[in-house]
């Protein structure tokens, strides 16, 4: 389970704009994280790596006629590439790739009881430290930090597409860069 901080400038545009958020254009916010990856050495001191993570947030905020909601979540595959030294009951793991990634936003206005369903997609470049240490025979604690790099399409379904301001022409995506922290289990066959 995994922690991220995003920025989307345009996301927080488009919240503070239309929506009264009182958001800065560089404001971060948190994400939860859920994730898990297999792998296996293909050189020594060099593995190859598939992860999976899903990743969801939601934003609310109250008006006199309703409430308004939205809600992203998305599905980010990676393909890593790492070099890995260690020793007896270690392993420092430096890691680089990408992936493409697949996100859903809800949107609920006020004054409707209904989501609005939007969709994003695109490619995102990924760099991770990892740090294994020994709890057991092959067992490890995993901890690591990660950047990314995501470049979104805009966020739309088959009749619309969210603007970032009402009356404007500049179409919202859910670009990003983010931080995240991990922690989990890691098993290491030999």
């Amino acid at each position: 389970m995994g922690l991220n901080y995003y920025q989307m400038e345009k996301l927080n545009d488009y919240l503070s704009y239309n929506w009264g958020f009182s958001n800065r254009q560089d404001d971060y916010h948190g994400a939860v994280e859920f994730f898990g990856s297999t792998g296996f050495d293909i050189f020594e001191n060099y593995s190859l790596d598939f992860e999976l993570a899903y990743s969801i947030n939601s934003f609310n905020n109250s008006f006199g006629v309703g409430s308004y909601e939205l809600e992203y979540s998305m599905i980010m595959p990676s393909l890593l590439f790492n070099y890995f030294i260690g020793g007896d009951g270690y392993r420092f793991i430096f890691g680089a790739g990408g992936g493409y990634n697949y996100a859903r936003v809800d949107e609920k206005i006020p004054g409707n009881n209904e989501f609005t369903r939007y969709n994003s997609k695109g490619f995102t470049l990924k760099f991770k430290l990892e740090v294994n240490t020994t709890i057991g025979t092959n067992l490890f604690v995993s901890i690591a930090g990660d950047l990314r790099f995501g470049y979104m399409s805009d966020v739309a379904n088959d009749k619309t597409i969210l603007k970032v301001k009402m009356f404007d022409d500049s179409n919202l995506n859910l670009d990003y860069h983010s931080l995240g922290l991990k922690i989990g289990l890691k098993y290491i066959f030999n």
